[in-house]
């Protein structure tokens, strides 16, 4: 009995701390990254659905530098 429930116990608290590693917020540089892909790929559809191929391919072009 003991064992079975040290084993709940243990993964109780393993739960938990997954939980609490979960709802913490990403680093400002992480967050500010992914609201620039965002807009890259929302300008990338507009040009493309306009279809504004010239113009699409200078912004992927952009986006490509800009990761590196």
């Amino acid at each position: 009995m003991r064992g079975k429930f040290k084993t709940v116990a243990v993964c109780a608290a393993a739960i938990v701390g997954f939980t609490v590693m979960a709802s913490e917020k990403p680093p400002a540089e992480y967050q500010t990254a992914m609201k620039n892909n965002g807009a890259s790929n929302m300008a990338l559809r507009g040009n493309i659905a306009a279809k504004d191929y010239a113009r699409s391919k200078r912004m992927r072009r952009r986006s490509k530098h800009r990761l590196q």
